[in-house]
């Protein structure tokens, strides 16, 4: 990309939420994504629209490129939608853990000046008393909550926000610098940080998972850790890459589930903290029935250490080799 004297910037346009659209072209009617407690599955294309139609709907609620969209909500389709559909018109998408405190979300949305927040029927107890207190947020969305009674100007449920609003949609020509996402720290070591990542990114997410971890059409991947995690926002960006498609697990991913959701599903592809797989040991021992992991062709280890002991037993228990990856939230 050149300025208007000609001289190249080292930037180009690129929007990491178009790479839904190319994927729908590809893939339209194939499945993208499964749902384990709802039974439901949505293809590329319909992600495409439904993004699309988010995409339409925060525009019309005044939502600009650069606007922050926080997310706080359980894994599930709806998720995926509002992530992308804020990539798709320039917004910042912020994953947010849902396992936090009423305090720690007041720091998040007012340290992000958050303009809209999408979150869980299940959640919004923990904001409901902290959104008087937040000048820059415009808009709540609360999902999922079929009891849900819409309260003020500014807070909608799920259906009411995206009624109306068209499937197809003119994508922000964003920059490959341009920032698409905050990921903030656990707070391990002081107060949390958010960590930046642009556009750019979501190419090198794909471009991991394509290259090195050998993910490609047929593929079906689990993630342990939930969509708010680094590690899994690059394996759903990558889906649409490569023609391969994930499972998302709304409830707490207990070793038993685990076991369920492998049975049920047939991933070839596993993500996940090495605690996971050495309870995984121990609950097959209850049920020798789940045990069958032969569906799966990886299972890539991150977030502590793999000790030498649960590679041995894990591959004496199931037959398969863990494998250790290693990456920083600030590199992705």
């Amino acid at each position: 990309m050149k300025t208007e004297d000609g001289v190249e910037t080292g930037h180009e346009i690129l929007n990491g939420g178009a790479i839904v659209d190319e994927a729908a072209r590809k893939w339209g009617d194939r499945t993208v994504l499964y749902h384990y407690e709802s039974g439901r599955s949505v293809t590329y294309k319909e992600v495409a629209s439904m993004s699309n139609r988010v995409g339409n709907a925060l525009r019309s609620s005044g939502i600009e490129i650069e606007n922050r969209v926080a997310i706080l909500m359980d894994d599930c389709p709806e998720w995926v939608y509002i992530f992308f559909g804020a990539l798709k018109i320039g917004a910042v998408a912020i994953p947010l853990n849902t396992l936090l405190t009423e305090q720690d979300y007041a720091f998040f949305l007012s340290d992000s000046r958050a303009k809209a927040l999408f979150v869980g029927a299940s959640h919004f107890e923990r904001v409901k008393g902290i959104l008087s207190s937040l000048p820059y947020l415009k808009w709540v969305i609360v999902c999922d909550g079929n009891n849900f009674r819409e309260g003020g100007e500014r807070t909608l449920t799920w259906e009411s926000f995206i009624k109306g609003s068209p499937g197809n949609l003119e994508i922000e020509p964003t920059l490959s610098s341009d920032i698409a996402l905050f990921v903030y720290t656990s707070g391990s070591t002081g107060r949390p940080r958010a960590i930046v990542h642009s556009h750019n990114h979501c190419g090198g997410s794909s471009a991991y998972n394509r290259e090195v971890e050998g993910l490609g059409e047929g593929d079906i991947q689990f993630n342990v850790p939930k969509l708010y995690f680094l590690l899994s926002i690059g394996g759903l960006i990558s889906t649409f890459d490569n023609g391969s498609s994930m499972i998302l697990l709304s409830g707490r991913p207990t070793p038993k589930t685990i076991l369920e959701l492998i049975a049920r599903h047939k991933p070839t592809i596993l993500r996940g903290p090495p605690t996971i797989f050495a309870r995984m040991i121990e609950a097959s021992k209850e049920a020798p029935h789940l045990c069958d992991l032969s569906s799966v062709r990886y299972i890539f280890c991150s977030g502590e250490a793999l000790s030498p002991e649960l590679f041995k037993r894990f591959k004496e228990t199931f037959g398969i080799i863990l494998y250790n990856n290693w990456g920083a939230q600030e590199t992705g």
